[in-house]
């Protein structure tokens, strides 16, 4: 899995240059299926983790070497949590610190979690902004479990093509 960001990487370690088109519009069928769903993000964290793994090294050798800084970034990039987990992450933290009564320790989260939030909600279109979407946001602690349940096969799924049916 993951041939795309590989392709990428590829690229842009051997100095490529790739455009990205801002009036191009991308169609790509979404999952339905919460079963689908769950393996299509496996998938794709898993594929996000091997490529990080192969690719890393090479990265900072090329940071300390100039030069290639779309390569570095493109590869930093792949340190980050997927959103899902993000989101899931910082409201369990703040919910477990509150539990714990430690002011630090509840204001880091809080802020994490209200930087997360605010950056999603600008980062969000407003045509988004709709009751569909408050909607599909109800789901998202369930999804979030999901995932993090499905996580336990994330050593396997590289090794094998987790297909998606659309």
């Amino acid at each position: 899995g993951g041939f795309d960001k590989e392709l990428e990487l590829t690229l842009m370690q051997a100095g490529e240059v790739i455009e990205y088109l801002p009036d191009t519009f991308i169609y790509d069928e979404k999952v339905s299926k919460t079963a689908h769903f769950k393996r299509q993000r496996l998938r794709w964290i898993s594929a996000q983790y091997h490529y990080l793994g192969r690719f890393f090294l090479p990265a900072i050798k090329a940071l300390f070497q100039g030069g290639r800084i779309s390569f570095v970034d493109k590869t930093f990039q792949l340190l980050l949590l997927p959103r899902l987990v993000l989101v899931g992450t910082a409201v369990l933290g703040t919910l477990f610190s509150l539990f714990l009564v430690n002011k630090i320790l509840t204001t880091a989260w809080l802020s994490a979690l209200t930087i997360v939030i605010l950056a999603y909600g600008i980062a969000t279109p407003s045509r988004f902004y709709q009751q569909d979407t408050l909607k599909a946001l109800l789901h998202l602690p369930r999804a979030f479990f999901q995932l993090i349940w499905e996580l336990r096969g994330i050593r396997q799924a590289n090794q094998r093509f987790i297909h998606t049916p659309h």
